[in-house]
């Protein structure tokens, strides 16, 4: 249902882009639909390399100069080098059975990168109590057994580095399509800039 589900966006996202393209250039309208019934994209054509290779080097230079080129997350120099960065319009896809630790690795992942940028994390697992003891655990190195041993429980040192740098934000542990994620991630970036996304899908 959810690969149905995103064909259905994809082709509607298509669909409207091409629609904004033929009110730009009406004289490309013919070339433009066949393009769509095609399943090409909106912008795809021959390009003239020997003028598109300055600009994009231009662009390439920029983000060298901004350190934009790859977003590397303190403590996961190898994770980070071997994706190329988590760099914006980027997607890395971790698939595994339940109980393989991909909510733990995203929680890891969540809780480096919030110092550098905002982490909006799409929980559809579990309740933000379990998230919240499970942040512990990580932010602090301890295990849930010093947890249930009633080991000196500092909420202090991670209250304030989760204050500063980027906002870590997180769902309610409800299941959620893929249009009600689409909608709360671009009413959220109507009031802050989008840094990394995590959505935490079972099954």
């Amino acid at each position: 249902l959810l690969r149905q589900e995103f064909k259905n966006l994809l082709q509607k996202a298509r669909a409207e882009a091409m629609a904004i393209e033929i009110l730009k250039y009406p004289d490309r309208a013919v070339e433009l639909a066949r393009s769509y019934e095609a399943g090409l994209p909106v912008e795809d054509e021959l390009r003239d390399m020997a003028g598109f290779v300055s600009p994009a080097f231009d662009k390439y230079r920029e983000k060298v100069m901004n350190r934009e080129l790859e977003v590397m997350l303190p403590g996961w120099p190898m994770l980070s080098e071997f994706i190329g960065g988590f760099n914006p319009g980027r997607l890395a896809l971790c698939i595994a059975q339940t109980g393989f630790g991909k909510t733990n690795l995203a929680l890891n992942l969540a809780l480096a990168a919030q110092p550098r940028m905002n982490a909006w994390y799409f929980n559809m697992e579990m309740n933000l109590e379990d998230i919240s003891v499970r942040l512990w655990a990580i932010f602090y190195e301890k295990s849930f057994a010093d947890l249930r041993n009633h080991a000196a429980i500092n909420l202090g040192q991670m209250v304030q580095a989760l204050s500063n740098g980027g906002k870590l934000r997180m769902t309610s542990g409800r299941d959620k399509s893929l249009r009600e994620i689409q909608n709360i991630a671009r009413a959220q970036a109507n009031t802050e800039k989008p840094g990394i996304i995590f959505i935490d899908y079972d099954q």
